[in-house]
């Protein structure tokens, strides 16, 4: 799937996944609600006549817009018949001047009783939160029967319009799914977070042009 318009810093693009491969129960990557009205958010899809998901927001996912099942601290559970979409946006958490704003739904817990598919999407991030211009986002969500413990990081080649191609950097969110979880990066990363306190915690690894090795003591998200 392709979304975009004339503005090519706009367009994104997802693998959409078919409903023999939709699961219940996946962990929410995105980004923060940007510039005090651009929200992130998640959209969860039945597959099946009367499915109750239930969604469990991270420590920074309990700032959404409430409504038709779900509260303000992101905490919900709703009934879906077949075709029908849940979407959990973040609210305005504020924060730090200079800082990005604290609510993110990155870490929310979604599980279900029937196969459902959750596509994470955000109206208008920048990435890093500091430099334009807007990304827009849409993105499938890996059931967590697919996460693993090891992840190769690599960096991307690109080749701009009349440009000469370069190594591009980019930064990695690192989410957990268990309690204490710890990270060890090969080769070593300096400065990169080694813990994980709680499931849907997550950081962030500061932008590098470094391919690197993790290996997490339990099942990560890496996006």
């Amino acid at each position: 799937m392709l979304i975009g318009d004339e503005y090519s810093m706009t367009n994104d693009a997802s693998l959409l996944v078919p409903v023999n491969a939709w699961s219940a129960d996946y962990w929410v990557a995105i980004r923060n609600t940007h510039g005090g009205w651009n929200p992130g958010g998640y959209a969860v899809v039945a597959s099946q006549d009367g499915t109750q998901v239930t969604v469990t927001p991270s420590a920074t996912g309990k700032i959404v817009n409430p409504g038709g099942g779900i509260a303000a601290d992101g905490t919900g559970v709703v009934t879906l018949d077949e075709g029908d979409v849940l979407q959990v946006l973040s609210g305005h958490g504020g924060g730090e001047p200079g800082m990005p704003d604290i609510a993110d739904l990155t870490g929310t817990h979604v599980t279900a009783d029937k196969p459902v598919h959750v596509i994470a999407t955000h109206f208008c991030t920048y990435i890093p939160f500091d430099v334009e211009a807007c990304d827009h986002l849409e993105e499938s969500m890996l059931p967590y029967e697919s996460l693993a413990r090891e992840y190769l990081v690599t960096t991307p080649f690109v080749k701009p319009l009349n440009q000469e191609p370069f190594i591009k950097p980019r930064m990695v969110r690192v989410i957990a799914t268990e309690a204490g979880t710890t990270i060890s990066y090969e080769p070593p990363q300096d400065g990169a977070p080694t813990t994980l306190a709680n499931p849907g915690d997550y950081f962030e690894i500061a932008a590098t042009d470094k391919d690197f090795m993790i290996t997490a003591s339990a099942k990560v998200v890496v996006a």
